[in-house]
């Protein structure tokens, strides 16, 4: 670990023995690297000395010096994002960090996600961008606090959210009934108005889906996400008679659990 290496090799010897790994066996190099990225909630209990043998010179000493420590990250943060390359699962795993990289590494990572605006439609890149758009909800919300990203920052990555923003209706609006509302909220301060601003987002991205796609939209929307009484209750904001009278009921009699729950 950066912060407590444990090891007489100085950090030119760590850093190369990284990038051995990620030769060898890149999956295994790609989660030590995530590893040793900063993280809050990263603890060691050690590991005890050799006894019996003198492998540890008697002038190793544990502490890190500031300087000994970001040297270690910044050169782990550049082979992160350099291994994360063309790869969308690794991109969306860094998107989650990006806030404790250091700052030289950030503008690389932005980047590359930019670059990957021209990326045809799939479940990787779907991933990704709900990641990004995840992360702007949430540094927003949090902004007053000392490890919230700069509002130039997020307004940066909103433009490659934009970019990176599925066509597809229930692609694009699928995040919206997969995360509980306080992840979506923008401010802490009033609960009721951020609660009514997110009911306003579902009932509006309903409404989008079934003008493009009509009943089968919702149908599948309720297949893919996570909490499906959210799109009911989104369904029951369109007060249409035909759906009440028709639809709703044939759902409830439906052999599909999610029809059947989104009609409850």
């Amino acid at each position: 670990l950066p912060w407590h290496p444990q090891t007489a090799a100085d950090v030119a010897r760590r850093v190369q023995s990284v990038k051995s790994i990620l030769r060898q066996d890149p999956d295994i190099g790609w989660a030590l690297l995530l590893s040793l990225l900063p993280d809050s909630t990263t603890l060691s209990s050690g590991t005890r000395a050799p006894a019996w043998r003198s492998y540890v010179p008697s002038d190793t000493r544990d502490e890190v010096s500031r300087e000994e420590y970001w040297a270690q990250v910044d050169e782990y943060a550049r082979l992160a994002v350099d291994a994360a390359r063309s790869d969308l699962e690794r991109l969306a795993q860094l998107v989650r960090l990006i806030s404790a990289l250091p700052s030289p590494s950030r503008p690389t990572l932005v980047a590359e996600l930019e670059s990957r605006a021209g990326d045809p439609p799939g479940a990787a890149r779907l991933a990704l961008w709900e990641e990004v758009v995840r992360l702007v909800a949430q540094h927003r919300r949090f902004r007053k606090q000392s490890w919230a990203m700069p509002a130039a920052e997020l307004v940066e990555l909103d433009r490659i959210a934009a970019l990176l923003a599925p066509t597809e209706p229930v692609d694009r609006y699928r995040y919206l009934f997969n995360l509980p509302d306080d992840e979506l909220f923008e401010d802490t301060a009033d609960y009721h108005k951020e609660a009514a601003r997110v009911e306003r987002m579902r009932s509006d991205a309903v409404s989008s889906i079934v003008a493009a796609k009509g009943m089968d939209g919702i149908a599948e929307l309720a297949g893919r996400c996570r909490n499906v009484s959210l799109v009911g209750t989104a369904l029951g904001d369109l007060d249409d008679e035909a759906v009440a009278d028709t639809v709703l009921p044939a759902w409830l009699a439906s052999t599909e659990s999610a029809l059947r729950s989104c009609a409850e």
